[in-house]
């Protein structure tokens, strides 16, 4: 039973109801009649709580007269109200949801035929249903809801006589366990269906009971006197959580249905614009990985140590070169020259004057550093000092197409020669664009003890030399923090002269970068911009294309909450959907954009870096996107669901 007492309501300085009482009878149909205009429908309003009203009470009871604080009171609406683009199946199974009811779809297939809806119809989507077959599914969503209070505003007004008489019939035996009120101003259908009518005319009311008690107790008898009645299942948390991600994943797929061109464009702008800010990002980084082959290739592990002298070059004594080791942990190797990195080679009576040396030696260490993949590196690492592997330049000048340990001379003074014989031939460059030639250092030292015996004999003095010190060291380092750890070494040792070709390659790099980063951070405030732009443009379009969606949800009860996070998920999706495409399309191009930008392969940003990098740029544009999609959507929400609606009339 619903008791109205002294129901006070005026819309636009028009006084509706002035002071208003009436019962409405449980398990009985009541009708509202009256002309368009006089308030019938703002009543309807008004009882289900759309409506704030000016004074008044309105209170629900069981039927056992007890009253029901919280009731759940159902509107069937005059034009359906019906989620569009979904299944009339899953509307009656959102509207449940929302209430925290689960229903067995099995059952309600069972149940949909006491209102004349066959299963076909409940598969079907509502856009292809006639309007008797929509205001049937809606009185079914209000029945499955198991609410003792349903509302019918204007239920035939959009339907032909047939399907009119179809709902009524449906309705009779629905208010055999419900308190239904129907507003309509069809006079022929109240006579025959009411067992009230209430007149509302010019400001007054006016009831008439009508007696159907020998109807009643005739159809009793018969079939459809069945009552329609659902049961819902058990919740737990794992079956409320699933079905809340199935009510808002159906109401997504529809809203993407709908808005299909304009999603589209939002997720390829929302894409560019988190890539373009990760390459960005990427551009400014402090650079941590870097290819170990490559840093081989280029000697980037690497520095040359020499004494800083304005007089004859100085040497390393083995105190010194014990020291520099002992203090710097992160050195792996110490290699001596003994001459200049340049010497002169002849071969077949061809000549080449200071051609550019390294020195090695047949340690596993350059074992494992050298990669002979017999297209870069032919032929293999020396194995003494009577082994040499030659430049690429030496071997086309001397016509050397392939190592086979031919011998070559290098030319150790005016007279003086040594036979080396080729194991290799070096096809790389590294980071000074040298193309070198390996040599034992041994076979440098060697080089200066000859020439050193050499000056003895020359200038008589005894035989007994003095131990060969080193002029140049090469250090190599770990590559782990390898431009901290050549940087330490710098900044401690300042001492001596150090050239380091990763100092100069990133010297260059992080030039090239402020260059780029100036070409890249316009494009992607551009790009930013436009995103926001879309992002306003997308979310007023979508919100603006749900408020009735809105509306249809506030009516059934859901939570705000639980509207809010429909509405939300197209983000979260979306949102999600362009996460694991950045890291599944970044993760391999970024380094390779990278090199391609700054022509440097020999160092890039790790897979921690990009990955870290989109997380928090992805993150970032989430909550600033998520913020101002909520934040309009909260302006529509605000609204009642009659100007959600649109059925504010009278």
């Amino acid at each position: 039973m619903i008791k109205i007492e002294n129901l006070t309501k005026k819309i636009d300085n028009k006084i509706i109801f002035d002071n208003l009482n009436l019962d409405i009878p449980s398990k009985k149909i009541t009708f509202i009649i009256g002309k368009s205009g006089i308030g019938k429908t703002t009543l309807i309003n008004l009882i289900a709580g759309f409506t704030k009203k000016d004074s008044g009470k309105i209170t629900f009871f069981d039927e056992n007269g007890s009253e029901i604080k919280k009731p759940l009171v159902d509107v069937v609406f005059q034009d359906f109200n019906l989620i569009t683009n979904i299944s009339s199946e899953n509307n009656i199974l959102i509207a449940n949801n929302v209430i925290n009811r689960l229903l067995d779809p099995k059952e309600l297939e069972q149940q949909a035929k006491y209102v004349s809806i066959e299963t076909r119809q409940l598969k079907q989507n509502v856009n292809n249903l006639s309007g008797g077959e929509k205001q049937r599914i809606a009185i079914l969503r209000s029945l499955s809801r198991d609410s003792d209070f349903i509302l019918l505003d204007e239920p035939t007004g959009n339907l032909d006589f047939e399907n009119g008489i179809s709902v009524f019939e449906n309705l009779k035996n629905i208010a055999k366990n419900k308190t239904v009120l129907v507003v309509s101003h069809n006079l022929e259908f109240a006579k025959k269906y009411a067992d009230k009518i209430i007149r509302i005319e010019k400001g007054k009311i006016s009831e008439e009971n009508i007696d159907k008690t020998e109807e009643n107790l005739a159809n009793n008898n018969e079939k459809n006197s069945q009552l329609v009645s659902f049961k819902s299942s058990s919740y737990s948390k794992i079956a409320k959580i699933k079905q809340e991600l199935k009510t808002g994943l159906l109401l997504t797929l529809a809203d993407y249905k709908s808005k299909w061109v304009s999603t589209i464009l939002f997720v390829i702008l929302f894409l560019t614009s988190i890539f373009g800010a990760l390459l960005f990002a990427v551009l400014n980084l402090n650079i941590s990985a870097s290819n170990s082959l490559k840093i081989n290739e280029y000697q980037l592990d690497s520095v040359l140590v020499s004494k800083k002298s304005e007089r004859n070059l100085t040497t390393f004594t083995d105190n010194e070169i014990n020291n520099l080791r002992e203090k710097n942990k992160t050195i792996k190797k110490i290699t001596p020259f003994f001459t200049l990195p340049l010497l002169s080679f002849e071969y077949n009576d061809k000549r080449r004057l200071g051609a550019p040396i390294d020195y090695i030696d047949e340690s596993k260490f350059f074992k494992n550093r050298f990669n002979f993949d017999q297209r870069n590196l032919i032929g293999r690492n020396i194995e003494n000092i009577d082994e040499v592997i030659i430049s690429k330049e030496l071997a086309t000048q001397f016509d050397i197409k392939e190592p086979k340990e031919q011998e070559i001379a290098v030319l150790t003074g005016p007279k003086d020669k040594k036979t080396l014989k080729v194991v290799g031939i070096n096809n790389l460059v590294n980071a000074k664009k040298l193309n070198l030639t390996f040599l034992h250092h041994k076979f440098g030292e060697n080089i200066e003890l000859q020439k050193s015996k050499n000056r003895e004999l020359e200038n008589s003095q005894s035989s007994q030399s003095k131990k060969i010190e080193p002029i140049i060291l090469r250090l190599y380092f770990e590559n782990n923090n390898l431009e901290n750890n050549i940087d330490n070494f710098i900044e401690n040792n300042k001492e001596y002269g150090i050239d380091s070709s990763l100092k100069g390659i990133t010297k260059l790099t992080y030039d090239l970068q402020n260059f780029i980063n100036l070409i890249v951070g316009a494009i992607l405030i551009v790009f930013i911009a436009v995103l926001l732009i879309q992002t306003i443009f997308y979310t007023k379009n979508l919100t603006d294309s749900k408020i009735k969606l809105i509306g249809i949800l506030k009516a059934l009860r859901a939570k705000t909450w639980q509207i809010f996070l429909y509405h939300w998920l197209n983000i979260i999706i979306i949102s999600f959907l362009i996460l694991v495409i950045n890291l599944s399309v970044s993760l391999p191009l970024i380094p390779k954009i990278y090199i391609w930008i700054l022509g440097e392969d020999a160092i890039y940003p790790s897979i921690s870096q990009i990955v870290i990098l989109i997380f928090i740029i992805w993150i970032a544009m989430f909550f600033i996107i998520s913020f101002i999609y909520l934040l309009i959507s909260w302006f529509n929400y605000k609204k009642p669901v009659t100007k959600l609606l649109k059925f504010d009339h009278f």
